[in-house]
Formats: C-alpha cells, sequence, structure tokens
C-alpha cells in the first residue's frame, strides 16, 4: 500500500480569487445645466411654479432618492426667488401709488386745494378788435384771485376773505412757468399773495422783481405739462385815441373776476393810463386792455388814472429783481421783442 504524502501546500487555506472591482463612476448630475436654464425665467411667472411643484411631487416618486432631492431644491430655490421679485414688485408699486395726476374731485374730497399745474384756456390776441363777451372770455384765464390774507389755501372761493383781496395778471407763460405781475401793496414783506383762477385752483408763486416807484410787483410759479406758450402784448395808450374803448378785470368784494369796459382819456402823465373809470380795492394788480387785448397798464389804486402803463414793465432798469430770478423776465421780454 502506497504511502500518502501530506505536503506544507495541502495544509494552507485555498486561496480563493477576489472578484475584480470596477472603479466608481463618475458622479452625474441629476439635472441637467440645459433643463435648469430652460427653467429659469419661470421666476417670473410665480402661479406657473406653485403649479409645477404640486404636479411634479408625484412624478418623482419612483425616482431616485437623489433626483427626487436635486429635483425638489431646484424648484425651491425658483420659487424663493419669484417670491422675492413679486414682492419687491408689489412693494414698489404700492409705494408709486397715487404720485400721478390725482383728479380734482379727490384732492376737495380731501380736504385740499388743487394746484395750479397749467394754464389752461390761453388764447393769443390776434390784433384785431373784439367784442366784449369775447375779450372777456379771452383775459378771464390771465387773470388770478391774489389773497394777501396769507392764510392757507381754500378749496372754495367763496371762503376768502374778501377784504384781502387784488388781482394778478399773466404776462408770459412757457412749458414750465408763469410769469404775472400784481401791485406790491399785496405782498407781505417778500412773500407773494396766493393766487386762484376762476377754476379754484391755487399756486404759490415767488417773488421775481419789485418796482416801488409804482407799486408793482413780478411774481411767477412753476407749471407743469404746459402745452401753450403766451406772451402778452403790451399796447401803447399814446397811440390811441381820446375817448378810445378799454377793458378790465378785477374782483369787487363777493363777485369775481367782474368785468367793465370804460373810456381812455387824455394823458396827463406818461407812465399813467388816464380812464373814466373807478376801481374796488380788489382790483389792485388787475389789468387794462384796449379793445384788441393789448394791455395798457395794471390797477394800483382806486381812481381812473391810478393805473401804470404797461411800458414800464420793459425798463428792467427799474426793477430790483431778487437773486437769480431775472431769468423769467428776459424771456418774456426776448419773447415779446419778437412778435
Amino acid at each position: 500500500m502506497d504511502k500518502l504524502k501530506i505536503t506544507e501546500a495541502d495544509l494552507s487555506p485555498p486561496v480563493v480569487d477576489a472578484p475584480t472591482r470596477n472603479a466608481p463612476d463618475a458622479p452625474t448630475a441629476p439635472i441637467s445645466m440645459g433643463v435648469r436654464m430652460a427653467m429659469a425665467p419661470l421666476v417670473l411667472l410665480l402661479p406657473v411654479l406653485c403649479v409645477m411643484a404640486f404636479a411634479m411631487r408625484p412624478s418623482l416618486g419612483h425616482k431616485s432618492p437623489e433626483i427626487r432631492e436635486a429635483w425638489l431644491r431646484f424648484m425651491g430655490t425658483l420659487l424663493a426667488i419669484s417670491g422675492m421679485i413679486y414682492v419687491t414688485g408689489g412693494a414698489v408699486l404700492y409705494s408709486r401709488k397715487g404720485t400721478g395726476p390725482v383728479s380734482d374731485d379727490k384732492v376737495l374730497a380731501a380736504g385740499k386745494a388743487p394746484v395750479i399745474l397749467k394754464i389752461e384756456g390761453l388764447s393769443n390776441f390776434t390784433g384785431k378788435p373784439l367784442e366784449r363777451a369775447e375779450l372777456k372770455g379771452k383775459v378771464e384765464p390771465l387773470v388770478f384771485v391774489a389773497d394777501a390774507s396769507s392764510k392757507p389755501p381754500v378749496t372754495k372761493l367763496t371762503d376768502l376773505d374778501d377784504r384781502k383781496l387784488g388781482a394778478a395778471t399773466i404776462l408770459f407763460v412757457d412749458g414750465k412757468s408763469c410769469l404775472a405781475i400784481t401791485s406790491s401793496d399785496l405782498l407781505k414783506e417778500e412773500t407773494p399773495p396766493a393766487l386762484y383762477n376762476a377754476q379754484g385752483h391755487h399756486a404759490k408763486p415767488e417773488l421775481v422783481a419789485t418796482l416801488n416807484t409804482f407799486n408793482l410787483a413780478l411774481v411767477q410759479f412753476p407749471l407743469e405739462r404746459q402745452p401753450k406758450l403766451f406772451v402778452q402784448p403790451l399796447g401803447n395808450p399814446r397811440g390811441l385815441a381820446e375817448n378810445s374803448v378799454v377793458f378790465t378785470m378785477g374782483h369787487s368784494g363777493s363777485e369775481l373776476f367782474k368785468d367793465k369796459e370804460g373810456q381812455l382819456k387824455a394823458m396827463k402823465d406818461r407812465d399813467k393810463v388816464q380812464t373814466d373809470l373807478s376801481f374796488a380795492s380788489g382790483w389792485k394788480g388787475g389789468p387794462v386792455y384796449d379793445q384788441s387785448g393789448n394791455l395798457l397798464g395794471i390797477v394800483t389804486g382806486a381812481r381812473g388814472n391810478d393805473v401804470v402803463s404797461a411800458r414800464v414793465v420793459l425798463n428792467d432798469t427799474q426793477w430790483a429783481f431778487m437773486e437769480g430770478k431775472k431769468r423769467i423776465y428776459d424771456l418774456f421780454a426776448s419773447r415779446l421783442n419778437k412778435q
């Protein structure tokens, strides 16, 4: 019988070949960049994003946890950005609400006097004689009630104190401002009176210049969206025959924007206009025109000869201008010379 030989190799444990392990796959993005870029504009459509977020949840149920988590994070980011955009946009729109033009009815309902933003009804004179009714229609937009009471603006012209009233007359209107002339007696130191038009809108003008020799003052206030340029033509009373018809407008007690007709008398003073009219205190600063709408003078008192010739307006050496306020006067004078 053969002998059984046991070697050292037989006693060692068998070597089992380990399975070959492949290198781990490189991680891939669950959501491609193209999809992300395509969906990014949806931040502007918050309601659409909300619907998509709810609709996607069931469809992601059979996806791997990594894909579900990636989509949920991505949609959450889009919803957060979209929400911020909508909240910011809403805050901006709300803050700007009411900054546009407000109707007069709303202003009056709030107990505030509407402000003059533009001069309505301006009509340039052509040099032709006009009937009284037509002249009145053209002149009324050029005349203001001047309130020298220093009280807050009123919502009704009937609330004005008729003992403190005068008038102001437009000389020049451009796209940004209105230049008017009035009586310096209506000033409180260097503060001009509040001005009201026939519609009850008011303005708080600034003083441009004073002409103390004749108790006159120039004032201006800003305008917005003014569509029409206006330059008041000045007439020469010495070029008119005696007894020529003159037209004036002012305020008498509770009767505002009252018109009168009178006659021109012989000139005794080159700087004054002589008429047969008499004027109430509310006429101070009011105009006197010829029948063609040329401004002959400005009323400064109660008598018919208390009318300063409008020609003195053009003598800029006599005016005492406020600092930085001469520009609008120069514009008026330049435009007037071109007529």
